[in-house]
This record gives structure tokens, C-alpha cells and sequence, in this order.
């Protein structure tokens, strides 16, 4: 799986994100920054540091929404999976 199709799948979290009105604050908050955790993972720098956590805390983030959000905890789902598979 290449950056492209990550890029594509964090596009589908922000879409979803806007989509969900329920979720809480704090759930959408950390969202957000695992996404941004994300962006600059991928960005044009490549000496970065993998932000510490970062699969962790997206499993976190989707265990308290798997319920009432099937198709964004589906899509981060697969960031992990690209993620993992990027060796991350």
C-alpha cells in the first residue's frame, strides 16, 4: 500500500468525521490528531520520528464508536493496516 492510497483513506476519516455528529469532543479531538500525527508522518520529510502510540491510539479512538460508526471505523481500520504495512 503506497502514501497515495494512505492519503486517500485519511480523506475518507475527514469526510466521516464531518459526518458524525455524536461523537464526543474528546473522541473527536483525538481523531484529529492522530490524523495530523498522520499527515506529517507522510509529508515531504522524511526523516521524521513515527509520533509515538500513533496505531495504539487509533485503536483506542475507534473502540468507543465501532458500534454506531461501522464505515469510519472500517476506514481507520484500514489506515492501520497501511500503516502496519509501511512498516510503521
Amino acid at each position: 500500500m503506497n502514501q497515495d492510497h494512505l492519503k486517500e483513506l485519511l480523506e475518507q476519516v475527514h469526510t466521516e468525521l464531518g459526518k458524525t455528529e455524536q461523537l464526543d469532543e474528546s473522541t473527536k479531538s483525538l481523531l484529529g490528531d492522530v490524523v495530523e500525527d498522520i499527515d506529517i508522518l507522510i509529508g515531504p520529510d522524511e526523516n521524521k520520528d513515527e509520533p509515538h502510540g500513533l496505531i495504539d491510539r487509533l485503536r483506542e479512538a475507534t473502540h468507543d464508536f465501532e458500534d454506531d460508526y461501522p464505515e469510519l471505523t472500517k476506514t481507520i481500520g484500514n489506515i492501520i493496516t497501511a500503516l502496519s504495512r509501511m512498516g510503521i
